[in-house]
């Protein structure tokens, strides 16, 4: 079964102005929505919860009878129909928690969404930001190996001591041990984002550098607040105080009496009416 989901309250704006633009990072959130377990079961629940709503605001499915009395002159059978009609105000209230329930439901699965995508940002991030700290140090490097060139010959010439190569060797030496430490990170920060993309731990990943773009504004300000007071956290618990409140109130109606009408008909076997 294909699914999908899209989720307009992540956020993709860590600041009112600094925004990210990058496809192959949207691509690799898609790939995480796909392949995580928690996000499917909650698009399930969603779905069911959906259902719900129709089943309770219908009316209860009604009943049929059927009797066959069997005495020692006379034998008749029954035939019958009933429906029950929920007291004043029952059906649409027990309508109403159902649809807040499954809207319930619904922002459970874009604050999932959320969180993934949230995560595949630092991880993202944090990969890329390790891979760069890696390059700089590997250019340091080559530049210590040159320098250490140069030292060499002025050492050789008498314009240099051999503590000035000593001093070239240490920072060499720490360099390299710096450059496996963060070697470490990068299979790490590639391990976690690999984790969160359902994906193998060790597989390799080709990441886009991110376009930065900052554009700070007055819009973007405001534009910021409306994604807070939007987000799926706040409306959740704003939603959960509507199900508390209808609860209640269909608690308080519990006591009314429910009406049952129905009919029925009756006769001896065979006969065309009762």
């Amino acid at each position: 079964m294909e699914w999908s989901v899209c989720c307009g309250y992540c956020p993709f704006f860590l600041s009112a102005g600094l925004e990210f633009r990058s496809g192959q990072l949207e691509a690799l959130i898609r790939e995480a929505y796909a392949n995580n377990p928690e996000m499917r079961a909650a698009w399930y629940r969603a779905q069911a919860m959906d259902e719900r709503v129709i089943q309770q605001g219908a009316l209860p499915d009604p009943e049929i009878r059927y009797g066959y009395f069997i005495q020692r002159m006379d034998t008749r059978q029954r035939i019958g129909i009933s429906q029950m009609l929920p007291g004043l105000g029952k059906r649409g209230l027990r309508k109403e928690v159902a649809v807040g329930e499954a809207r319930g439901a619904e922002y459970e699965l874009e604050l999932l969404a959320t969180q993934i995508r949230a995560g595949i940002l630092r991880s993202y991030t944090e990969h890329l930001s390790v891979i760069r700290s890696v390059n700089y140090l590997r250019k340091n490097a080559r530049l210590l190996e040159d320098l250490h060139e140069v030292a060499e010959r002025r050492f050789q010439s008498g314009t240099a001591s051999r503590a000035d190569l000593l001093r070239l060797k240490m920072e060499a030496a720490s360099n390299a041990v710096e450059i496996e430490n963060m070697q470490d990170r990068v299979n790490a920060t590639r391990a976690a984002l690999n984790a969160q993309l359902g994906r193998e731990v060790e597989a390799e990943l080709e990441l886009q550098d991110l376009s930065l773009e900052w554009n700070y504004s007055e819009v973007r300000l405001n534009e910021a607040r409306s994604r807070l007071r939007a987000h799926p956290e706040v409306l959740r618990r704003a939603n959960e105080v509507r199900i508390a409140s209808d609860k209640r109130e269909l608690a308080n109606r519990e006591s009314r009496p429910d009406l049952m009408v129905g009919g029925g008909v009756h006769g001896q076997p065979g006969d065309g009416a009762g």
